[in-house]
């Protein structure tokens, strides 16, 4: 009994990532005082997961349970991410309304763009913004048989479920919480293996998102700069079509996440596309890091694609 009592009250969280190619864990210890980085570990993903579907369920819960307990991960409050490709999402204005009603109204307005019934769908909703008596909203929904999987593995391993969100607000959560102040307002563009998410962060919310159908899986082909330009391409569509949407916005910092070392000819591309220079996340200093030393090696050779893990595990019970 006390140790269920406890585990209400422990700080800490942990962040799954499940990548097509790697799951990657997170433990995040957050107090009033520090946020500490306190496990993580890697795992080949093996076709367990293909496009955020889970396939092989026996074997996912077994690699994730005997990870948990070789690396002695204690948190027992979990926080995973879906995919952007299985999200379908659009942003709406509706007046200003009480929640009550707009947890009816908003569902009605996502039909239109839904691809399958309401009732097959698991659904969600954010408030971006509030102006001239009318709400912003990042209405998102995703395959509720989807949702259903991750919380039945979650209770195979006895974790619970704080939240299952998108990776682009998990990457919002980690600018916010620790990145430099240079960086609040930026854009994000996440380099994944089929996709490439581009999204703007105000303030530490994500207030434009666009899924863009390619990825890095695209880049091994012969014409390989041919790809890069097409992709940097589709990137500069999205934010041309934002600047002309949100003319308050501009747009003065450009991150990029996912890209690994050998495709710098990519960046290189973007930011002749872009006109603007390229930039990596800032980790800032208020993040610290208590790992051990088999972690340490992990952390520094892999650091920068554990940054949606990190912000998952700093999602905190009650957090939108």
């Amino acid at each position: 009994m006390f140790s269920r009592i406890k585990s209400l009250f422990d700080p800490k969280v942990l962040g799954i990532d499940f990548g097509d190619k790697l799951i990657k864990l997170v433990e995040i210890e957050r107090t009033t005082k520090a946020i500490k980085f306190k496990k993580l570990a890697l795992i080949k993903n093996n076709g367990m997961i293909v496009h955020g579907e889970i396939q092989d369920f026996p074997k996912l819960k077994k690699k994730l349970k005997d990870v948990i307990a070789e690396k002695g991960i204690r948190a027992k409050k979990v926080v995973t991410a879906i995919s952007s490709e299985m999200i379908t999402k659009t942003i709406i204005e509706v007046p200003i309304m009480p929640q009550v009603d707009l947890d009816k109204v908003l569902p009605l307005e996502y039909e239109y763009y839904a691809t399958l019934p309401l009732k097959q769908i698991s659904f969600q909703y954010e408030i971006l913004s509030e102006s001239n008596g009318k709400y912003k909203a990042l209405i998102m929904g995703v395959k509720r048989s989807i949702i259903y999987d991750y919380l039945n593995l979650f209770d195979k391993l006895e974790l619970k479920p704080l939240a299952i969100e998108a990776e682009f607000m998990a990457l919002a959560r980690f600018i916010k919480s620790l990145s430099s102040a240079e960086q609040q307002n930026c854009c994000i563009i996440d380099l994944g293996s089929n996709t490439t998410d581009v999204s703007i962060i105000h303030q530490g919310k994500v207030i434009f998102n666009r899924t863009v159908e390619s990825g890095e899986d695209d880049f091994n082909s012969i014409e390989q700069l041919s790809t890069f330009r097409k992709l940097a391409t589709k990137v500069y569509r999205c934010l041309d079509y934002f600047e002309i949407k949100y003319r308050d916005y501009q747009i003065n910092k450009v991150l990029l996440i996912g890209a690994k070392k050998e495709y710098t000819g990519f960046i290189e591309e973007l930011s002749n596309v872009l006109g603007i220079e390229i930039d990596e996340i800032s980790w800032g200093s208020r993040l610290e890091i208590d790992l051990n030393s088999e972690d340490m090696r992990l952390y520094q050779e892999n650091k920068d694609i554990f940054t949606v893990s990190i912000g998952l595990a700093l999602r905190g019970e009650g957090d939108g």
